[in-house]
């Protein structure tokens, strides 16, 4: 799970905040063992996080959206009991946020596709329709790169039987 950028996964970041209207968006996969949220994709966040293209979870939303397997909305954290201390807030300045999960091959979320302001939202029906869809629309992109994988270990497999294999002698049929 290393941060290297992608373009269909950058295309679909860019479409999140330009579809709605927002500076931020991501595409986070959490990584639980290494206690961090790696940005696999991201548009317009601040340098430091751009630039490293991963954070602690300590300062991750979408662990939250993540872990509910559901959209998390936040209009404004500086009036929520959950966020209002919550590092996203108080050290980037991460006041609404709209995610949704994506999910892997075997249908468990993996990350949040996700959009992100530093001035409070109010997020409409529509918004969360939008986000929803994108998210499916990344969960099918992992999936299709697992397939795609998949298919090139069994082409390697194939032609390593299909050369493993000489015949010194051709096959005779007894009858």
């Amino acid at each position: 799970m290393e941060p290297q950028p992608e373009p269909e996964f950058d295309a679909l970041v860019e479409l999140a905040r330009s579809a709605l209207g927002c500076e931020m968006a991501a595409l986070s996969f959490i990584d639980d063992e290494g206690q961090r949220q790696v940005f696999k994709a991201q548009a317009g966040l601040p340098a430091q996080l751009s630039d490293e293209r991963q954070t602690s979870l300590a300062l991750s939303y979408c662990v939250h959206a993540r872990d509910a397997d559901s959209i998390l909305e936040i209009t404004d954290a500086r009036r929520s009991n959950q966020f209002e201390m919550h590092p996203a807030l108080t050290e980037l300045g991460f006041v609404a946020y709209l995610g949704c999960p994506v999910h892997g091959p075997a249908r468990d979320p993996v990350g949040v596709i996700c959009v992100i302001s530093r001035t409070p939202r109010i997020w409409s029906a529509r918004d969360r329709e939008n986000i929803a869809r994108l998210a499916r629309l990344t969960s099918t992109q992992i999936l299709l790169r697992a397939a795609m994988s998949t298919v090139k270990i069994l082409a390697k497999a194939r032609e390593g039987v299909t050369t493993g294999q000489k015949r010194t002698a051709p096959l005779q049929h007894e009858g």
